[in-house]
């Protein structure tokens, strides 16, 4: 595992551990606003129990005043308590329903607080009809006595059993608290390792850079020296592959005259005479061909790439206007479209035109009509691709990584000539500006040549209309 990946690791397992001990705070915190709410409610309870308490006080205490004085004015503090009577109820009712688990039982209170409140009001209703004497014997039998020490031992127990719930709740707090401490702590202590180990990590790597970088300075170095040898070595090459080129020129010409003299000279050869002379003059124009394409070859190696702003369409017409000998007298179909501007050597782009439009009349000739389509592809913004397509011969998808090496040939010479030469400077000069060269192709079904190039800045492609024409003495 390299180090990117250890460290990443030990980064993720450092968020992981924080990601839990957030998730353990989070759940800490929701539980501990749960318990909050629930005490806070439990506490309600206890406060309602005691107001409860009070309006049956204040009832009975209402009641036995006016009993005993006969001062109606002891019925106010009753009739005030006994109207908030059953609106008590109803509100502890709420508070037994927000905790269920508290289980106060309002509706066994509710049946001895109305057995109350209708002794009261009995008690006084006789006062008002039958007089206080009969009155004060209903009470003197001590049934409300009896019914209120029933509604206090009721009202003591169910506060009792709040102060257990709240004691229990407390500890449960507590007990959370004590586990999200230890979570917490458990879990910084986590990070803070993983960390630690983390930049360790770091450190060793820095160590481990800073001597590989040592070790690559030492290697650049001695590659700067390789380098300026093998530059050494390809100039000489060049230099010898040129003038190599050109020494061979001379006894050529000597060869071509010579034969050409001798084939006009009207000295009588025998018919096999005749043609080995044809074969010595066919090679030696042969082998003048390759010189040219070696020399054409070497020099694109060595010229200078003066990019400039070419508009590919006006390159393409001189490059047809240059083929006209090979386009006249044939039935072709051209059909052209719209080509970019873009960022290259005119002098070398011009070769890459010549030979790509070149190589699709001399494989399109046993078809007729030719079909040859020249045109772009939508690519990037500051990529263009150009392709140039052809109905011809074709070739083997298999072979096409010999397309464009030097001498490498796909058609025996006899069906089609040329030297090998012509593909490779193509895509030495498309490699020298950036781009790249390929192929498509199906045998007997014509072959398509793509070359990438920059475009040029704020480049527009110029109008072209697309044109079709079946004879080739007219250009496209």
């Amino acid at each position: 595992m390299g180090f990117a990946n250890k460290f990443y690791l030990r980064i993720a397992l450092a968020l992981i551990i924080w990601s839990g001990v957030g998730l353990v705070t989070m759940i800490t915190i929701r539980r501990f606003s749960a318990a909050v709410r629930e005490r806070a409610e439990v506490r309600r309870t206890t406060l309602e129990l005691e107001r409860l308490r009070a309006l049956l006080s204040d009832a009975e205490t209402g009641q036995r005043g006016f009993l005993l004085t006969e001062d109606k004015k002891y019925l106010a503090p009753y009739s005030a308590a006994a109207a908030k009577l059953q609106g008590q109820l109803d509100t502890l009712a709420a508070c037994e329903q927000a905790v269920p688990d508290l289980r106060v039982n309002v509706a066994s209170l509710s049946s001895l607080v109305a057995a109350k409140t209708s002794e009261l009001a009995q008690s006084i209703e006789v006062a008002n009809t039958k007089g206080f004497a009969a009155a004060r014997q209903i009470a003197q039998t001590g049934e409300g006595e009896k019914l209120m020490d029933q509604i206090r031992g009721e009202l003591d127990d169910k506060q009792a059993a709040v102060a257990l719930y709240i004691m229990a709740l407390d500890q449960e707090s507590r007990s959370e608290s004590a586990r999200a401490s230890w979570a917490l702590a458990l879990g910084y202590a986590g990070t803070l390792a993983l960390m630690i180990w983390a930049l360790t990590l770091l450190q060793q790597e820095v160590a481990q850079r800073a001597k590989a970088e040592g070790a690559v300075r030492d290697l650049n170095q001695r590659l700067k020296v390789q380098v300026n040898e093998l530059q050494a070595v390809n100039s000489e090459l060049e230099a010898f592959s040129y003038s190599v080129s050109h020494d061979l020129r001379a006894p050529l010409r000597h060869i071509t005259s010579f034969a050409d003299l001798l084939s006009g000279s009207g000295d009588p050869f025998s018919p096999k005479g005749r043609r080995y002379l044809d074969i010595i003059c066919d090679s030696a124009r042969q082998l003048g061909r390759l010189i040219d394409d070696l020399l054409l070859f070497a020099r694109t190696a060595r010229v200078e790439v003066n990019k400039s702003s070419v508009k590919l369409d006006e390159l393409v017409e001189q490059s047809l206007l240059d083929l006209h000998l090979e386009i006249a007298n044939r039935a072709i179909v051209w059909k052209r479209h719209p080509l970019p501007v873009v960022q290259a050597d005119r002098t070398l782009l011009h070769q890459v035109c010549l030979n790509l439009i070149a190589n699709a009349l001399k494989y399109t000739r046993p078809r007729n009509p030719a079909k040859i389509e020249i045109g772009s592809l939508p690519d990037g913004p500051e990529t263009a691709v150009i392709f140039i397509r052809d109905n011809g011969v074709g070739f083997d998808m298999k072979y096409a990584n010999k397309l464009f090496g030097v001498f490498q040939r796909l058609h025996r010479a006899e069906d089609f000539e040329g030297t090998g030469i012509g593909l490779a400077n193509v895509r030495r000069i498309v490699h020298r500006h950036g781009g790249r060269v390929w192929a498509e192709s199906k045998v007997e079904e014509g072959a398509t040549f793509y070359f990438t190039l920059p475009k040029a800045p704020s480049s527009s492609s110029a109008t072209i209309p697309e044109a079709t024409s079946l004879r080739s003495a007219k250009l496209p």
